[in-house]
């Protein structure tokens, strides 16, 4: 056994020193990162709060912000500009191997898990890279560790998450179930009202400040399958569609399509496997 903590430790070593090596190598900002680069040095704060985003970009503003606030008092070096999304890489790390310590019983298994961060390649590229990847990584990882913890008063704070990474508006309702759960089994309905009460709050101002402004319809028609539309409900479902396609088969390769589509057939047996899996579960909490 103490082989294997050492081969872990070894694992999660490895891939810290990539992702440094990766920050610190220094590389051009290439075209993606430019254009958020764009809108860092061109938009005053009072701009990124109220109107769209330069070059079509789609970025969570709270976010953008802290990032244009640091990387300004560094003359917008490549350090500066990509310091944010490296510390969250760095930590979304260690939050989820706390997970996986947490939930995988055996060494090997935990071993095998952390080769896979050390071994992938989006998990090292995005932590020296000026986009909110990193940041999604460790809001999911927060959000999943917060619900292995059980209720406490930071599930207050989560619905504010969503102001920097998007993936966060995801992760809200499986709290506010766990807290409709602690309702009706102990009779404290008190945390749901005021969970439910700051989520709206935190969810009508990041619609205001972000969704609102963020010109869905002209960013969905030029990255279409990558943006939900919210201009209309054709709109809304034919862009959600697309996109739901485009994140279960894009990762396992971009062409040829035909790769593509076998990759569909093996995501929705998974997702056949988790809904099926959750009717026990269902039955068992009686609600039916």
């Amino acid at each position: 056994m103490k082989l294997f903590r050492w081969i872990i430790l070894s694992l999660a070593g490895w891939y810290l020193l990539l992702i440094t090596i990766h920050y610190f190598n220094q590389r051009p900002l290439w075209n993606d990162e430019q254009c958020i680069l764009i809108n860092i040095e061109q938009r005053s704060p009072a701009d990124l709060f109220s109107k769209p985003l330069n070059s079509l970009q789609v970025f969570p503003r709270v976010y953008l912000f802290l990032m244009q606030q640091f990387s300004l008092h560094f003359d917008c070096r490549l350090l500066a500009l990509r310091f944010l999304p490296f510390v969250c890489m760095f930590f979304a790390f260690w939050v989820w191997m706390r997970i996986a310590s947490r939930e995988l019983k055996s060494r090997i298994s935990l071993a095998i898990y952390t080769l896979c961060w050390a071994a992938s390649i989006p998990l090292v590229y995005y932590a020296a890279e000026l986009k909110q990847y990193s940041m999604d990584v460790l809001v999911s990882g927060l959000c999943l560790w917060c619900l292995y913890r059980g209720f406490s008063r930071w599930w207050y704070v989560l619905p504010f998450l969503s102001f920097v990474s998007y993936p966060a508006i995801f992760w809200l309702p499986l709290f506010g179930w766990n807290l409709m759960l602690l309702g009706r089994d102990k009779g404290q309905w008190r945390p749901l009202m005021t969970y439910a009460a700051v989520t709206l709050a935190a969810i009508a101002v990041f619609y205001y400040f972000d969704v609102r402004i963020s010109n869905s319809k002209l960013v969905g028609s030029f990255w279409g399958g990558y943006f939900i539309s919210f201009d209309s409900t054709g709109g809304f479902f034919n862009t959600l569609g697309k996109s739901l396609n485009n994140l279960i088969s894009r990762w396992f390769a971009e062409k040829p399509q035909w790769i593509r589509g076998g990759s569909r057939f093996f995501v929705g047996i998974g997702l056949a496997y988790m809904l099926i899996s959750f009717w026990p579960r269902f039955k068992r909490d009686q609600f039916v």
